[in-house]
């Protein structure tokens, strides 16, 4: 079979000049050398960063639309079915095919079946859909890094406007997102912004990141968002705690500067902080619409569909037919109130095996991740995932943390943080071909001009 001469990072060869991409991601644009890899940046940057709601001139352009079309036409043309079935064998891989299933059975059971049916052509389809494009381009470590740096340049974009608008709390640079929100994925990307710090071999890029790091940090204490923050304090603990890969300096370093940065924090953030220590003084406890009692409530709709759930989207549709568990109200004027819970969301618009689904397939990638990291070697393909390894499992304990107190069950940043998770862990089984380590070429003839492989 023959190939072209220029190697694009999709592949699992590497640069056929022995650049050491893999231990030095200096530059995501050394990897953008491909259209599917400019399509990978602009599906993840439009889905999940919300570049095109930025401005209007970028809204008038549809990016969204357009890079959501060409995925599917990736999937369609150059489905990369040898890879899909590599990740799908993984047991993150067969736990999120598994909810994908259940997700779309539940629909005919739901209580309003047209509403879960709306919400899964509209939403959740979509970001199925991304998920397999996303997997299917993940087949070599460079690639991973890749969308690493995506994530973290997306990060930093939307870091760098809510900054520029003095940090608010009532609105965001999207409107999707609330300042929750925005936090916790800010808190995701920490650890990718960590391992480009730890990898990369210049000083100053080092230290850029390290500063990207730490706004986005101090973006969380800004947004005055307590499982944000919990989020962060359990990312940086476990840094410090359990890292592998990273080195004393950036291990150290970044909680500390962290912590220079509290006195800077506003005084509200602080007294926000204080209600989790007098929780009698929170709305979330007393109030109706505060999270204890709509937690309350929920698992009372759980109890009701404890099988296939409300169905999708559903949620909400109980909390304004039903003032407390099983009591029919028929008020459609009445608040309607999220789960502020992803894995309660989950279980109860799914039922209990589509929550089994769902955190059986976080679960299992964050100790799959572990397990890779307990066994890599100094050498070899496992050396060269561990660093991916460590900032994908610690993405996804912030996720499990942060999420406990958002409604974002059916994010896309979940299936993609789950999916690179599974990915990861389907490279490590995959046939090593070489060039991977740095300062090795791949075996290759040349004849005009092409590469034989």
């Amino acid at each position: 079979m023959r190939y072209r001469r220029r190697l694009s990072p999709d592949s699992t060869s590497h640069n056929p000049r022995g650049l050491d991409t893999t231990k030095s991601p200096d530059s995501w644009l050394q990897f953008v050398k491909g259209p599917r890899s400019v399509v990978l940046a602009g599906a993840l940057l439009t889905h999940i960063w919300r570049f095109h709601d930025l401005s209007p001139a970028l809204t008038a352009l549809r990016l969204a639309a357009l890079f959501t079309l060409a995925t599917w036409a990736y999937l369609l043309l150059d489905p990369r079915g040898d890879q899909l079935r590599r990740v799908a064998g993984t047991v993150p891989g067969k736990f999120l095919l598994l909810f994908m299933v259940w997700s779309v059975a539940t629909i005919p059971f739901a209580y309003s079946p047209g509403r879960a049916l709306e919400f899964f052509t509209q939403d959740l389809l979509k970001t199925f859909l991304l998920l397999l494009f996303i997997v299917a381009s993940l087949r070599s470590v460079s690639s991973v890094w890749l969308l690493i740096q995506i994530q973290f340049y997306g990060a930093l974009v939307l870091a760098f406007y809510y900054a520029k608008g003095g940090f608010p709390t009532l609105w965001t640079p999207v409107p999707m997102y609330d300042r929750n929100d925005l936090a916790l994925l800010f808190v995701i990307t920490v650890p990718m912004g960590i391992a480009l710090a730890q990898q990369t071999r210049s000083t100053s890029k080092r230290s850029f990141y390290m500063l990207a790091v730490m706004l986005m940090a101090f973006s969380v204490l800004a947004s005055l968002s307590r499982g944000g923050t919990l989020a962060l304090l359990a990312v940086m603990t476990l840094t410090v705690a359990r890292s592998r890969t990273i080195s004393t300096r950036v291990k150290f370093g970044i909680p500390v500067a962290i912590i220079l940065l509290l006195p800077l924090a506003p005084q509200a953030y602080w007294e926000r902080m204080g209600t989790m220590l007098d929780p009698a003084s929170d709305y979330n406890v007393q109030d109706e619409e505060g999270r204890i009692q709509v937690w309350q409530r929920g698992l009372g709709y759980l109890r009701s569909a404890p099988v296939t759930g409300l169905g999708l989207a559903n949620f909400q549709t109980a909390e304004r037919y039903f003032a407390r568990p099983g009591e029919y109200l028929d008020d459609p004027s009445r608040k309607a109130s999220v789960a502020h819970n992803s894995f309660l969301e989950v279980a109860v618009e799914t039922g209990v095996p589509g929550v089994v689904f769902f955190t059986g397939g976080i679960v299992s990638a964050i100790f799959g991740l572990l397990q890779l990291l307990r066994r890599s070697p100094q050498t070899g393909r496992k050396a060269e995932l561990a660093p991916l390894a460590e900032a994908v499992s610690l993405s996804l304990i912030a996720f499990v943390v942060g999420g406990f107190f958002l409604s974002h069950g059916y994010m896309p940043h979940v299936y993609v943080l789950a999916g690179t998770a599974a990915s990861i862990l389907a490279l490590q089984r995959a046939p090593h071909t070489g060039g991977s380590r740095p300062g090795t070429r791949p075996k290759r003839s040349v004849k005009n001009g092409a590469l034989r492989g």
